[in-house]
Order: structure tokens, then C-alpha cells, then sequence
């Protein structure tokens, strides 16, 4: 009955394998499931499961794609959204050569992500992230899991989250932030406090460095691959990507839909509905394509997304893409 068209597994930053995922989906009435790791596809072996599935969900392969914010404001060098590709051809010359490089990049940022993390106090090395990330290319959500293993590390956290809050008291900016970190609750804290460039202690070079394309270069590359582009949460840059420059972004048809709510056990406790409210509204009076999906990475999101009250929001949205857009590849098992 529902859809999800964000979904997570073991290559990139999900706990679940494809297969694993499409058991989870069935168990929590989900029929439509897309498959958007960051910035990797499946390989041949995962590929030929897939296509040996014979169960009742309905998949399809996408990707999330890394990559700086538009030109004007400020490209590469300003920080990074993530781009949903959906119906691409995950063969295409350029977007493969894209991803080998994010790829070698993912490496050069956990080193430098690492470095930063030692230098304020805790216990981690790259060789422990490797390790949570099995597989997967290595992601921030490696980083922290890895961090939160060591009880020293989370007693450190506490004491940043202390430091943030005696600064907040004179900062008027710093108050805004430590607010929004309380709101969203203790699994946001890592983020909030050191893992971004605009974290209570910055994160240096925290992007995927000269291997990220810009935002509209992205979005080149997955219509290049013969998909569609959607931005993905964008309530989670805001503060980079105001709502005046998303306007002129969807209005000028740089991108071909938006993503106007997510919703996982990563999000906590804060509340973003102000927000989906927003980007639905915009979406409708702009002509815009729309998708909701879970962001799934843990067995138990399907869940968490259901308890949202959200779920009944996503029933067609599949199809509707396929009418509108009319992909010429479509990759799952329709």
C-alpha cells in the first residue's frame, strides 16, 4: 500500500541489505520501495538477487547523489546537498566516473573528519569507522556510530553539549543553534556539535572536496543518465539554501521535483512538519514533482514512518513520476 522513495542499505549507510529492506517493506505494508544509496549503485552479485526477487514489493533503483550548493551560492566551497536520481542508468559513462571520484574522496574526508574529531578529545580512528562501515563507502553516519561505541566518547559529548550550552547564554546566534540541537534531540547532538562546517566546533573541509560537482552539475549528470533529479530534504540546509534561491531553483527548472518530507529514528525529536507544509505548498503552486520517502536506514523506520503519519501521503506517488516524466529506463522489477 505505502512508498518510500528513499531507502538506505549496507553499500552506502543502511544496517539492512536490498533484500533485507524489501522484507522489512512487505512486513510493514509498504508496496513501492526505491533503492537510493549515497553515491553508489549495486554491484553485479547484489544486482542478480534483486532481479531473483519474487516477492510483493515493487523496487526500483535510484541513487543520492553528493554534491555542493548552486553557483550563486557559493558551489562547492559553501557546502553540500544531496540530489535523489531516479530511472538512471547506473552503465552511464559520466555519472560512473562521478561516482569513482566521490569515492576516492569519501576516503580523503574520513581522514580529515577523524583528524578533527581526535583533536577535541575523543577516542576514534579511521580504522574503527572502516570497520562500522563493512562494506559501505564511509559516511558521516559511519563516523558517529563508530564514536558512540566508546562510553568515553559519548561522556565527552556531554561535555561539548555543556560547553555549547554556557556560550549559547551570551550568543544570540549560538542560542538559536543550541536550541534547534535541544529540539531535535541526543542523536542529532554529534552533527550539531562538531560534525559540520557550521557546527558548534566546525568540521574543516567537512564536503566531499574537488571530487563534488556543484548542484546544477549534478543535476546535468542524472539527466544525462536518462533520470530525473529531486532535491532531497531540503529543510536540512536551509540556513545555506534559503527559500527565495529554492523558488528561482524550481521556477527556472533546474531541478525536477523536490522532496518534501522525510522522516526516520534519525530525525528525533524535532518537528519539521512547518516545513513539509512549506515545500508541499510550494511544490503545488510552482508545478512542481513531488516525493516523500522514509530515509531509511534502520530495520525499524519502516515503523517510526508509519507512527509519523505520513505514510498515507505517499500512496501513487511511484506511478505519478512515471507518468509525468515518462523515464526511458526504468531499472526494479515493474
Amino acid at each position: 500500500m505505502y512508498e518510500s522513495m528513499h531507502n538506505h542499505t549496507v553499500i552506502s549507510d543502511g544496517l539492512q541489505s536490498h533484500l533485507e529492506v524489501l522484507e522489512s517493506a512487505h512486513e510493514a505494508g509498504f508496496k513501492v520501495i526505491a533503492f537510493t544509496d549515497h553515491d553508489v549503485f549495486p554491484d553485479d552479485a547484489i544486482m542478480g538477487q534483486l532481479k531473483g526477487y519474487d516477492g510483493p514489493v515493487t523496487w526500483t533503483l535510484g541513487i543520492e547523489l553528493s554534491c555542493g550548493l548552486p553557483t550563486e551560492l557559493g558551489g562547492t566551497d559553501e557546502g553540500n546537498l544531496h540530489v535523489l536520481g531516479y530511472f538512471c542508468d547506473p552503465q552511464n559513462s559520466q555519472l560512473r566516473e562521478y561516482l569513482a571520484k566521490l569515492g576516492s574522496s569519501r576516503i580523503v574526508r574520513l581522514g580529515r573528519q577523524v583528524k578533527h574529531i581526535q583533536s577535541l578529545g575523543f577516542d576514534l580512528t579511521v580504522e574503527d569507522c572502516l570497520a562500522v562501515a563493512g562494506i559501505g563507502a564511509p559516511g558521516s553516519h559511519h563516523v558517529v556510530t563508530a564514536l558512540k561505541l566508546k562510553p568515553a566518547n559519548l561522556n565527552r559529548i556531554d561535555v561539548l553539549r555543556s560547553e555549547f550550552e554556557a556560550a549559547s547564554k551570551t550568543d544570540t546566534d549560538l542560542a538559536r543553534d543550541y536550541a534547534v540541537m535541544m529540539d531535535r534531540g541526543p542523536v542529532q547532538y554529534p552533527y550539531a556539535l562538531f560534525m559540520k562546517g557550521s557546527s558548534f566546533k566546525p568540521m574543516p573541509e567537512d564536503t566531499l572536496g574537488s571530487g563534488m560537482v556543484d548542484f546544477d552539475d549534478a543535476v546535468r549528470l542524472i539527466r544525462g543518465a536518462g533520470g530525473i533529479a529531486v532535491l532531497a530534504h531540503w529543510y536540512f540546509h536551509e540556513d545555506q539554501f534559503p527559500r527565495a534561491a529554492l523558488s528561482t531553483v524550481i521556477s527556472d527548472g533546474r531541478i525536477d521535483g523536490i522532496e518534501t518530507a522525510v522522516y526516520n529514528r534519525q530525525i528525533g525529536t524535532a518537528d519539521y512538519s512547518a516545513q513539509h507544509q512549506y515545500l508541499a505548498a510550494l511544490a503545488a503552486r510552482l508545478g512542481c514533482a513531488t516525493v516523500i520517502g522514509i530515509d531509511g536506514h534502520y530495520p525499524d523506520d519502516f515503523q517510526v514512518f508509519l507512527d509519523s503519519g505520513l505514510a498515507g501521503s505517499t500512496v501513487g506517488q511511484f506511478q505519478a513520476l512515471i507518468d509525468r516524466f515518462k523515464p526511458a529506463l526504468i531499472i526494479g522489477n515493474l
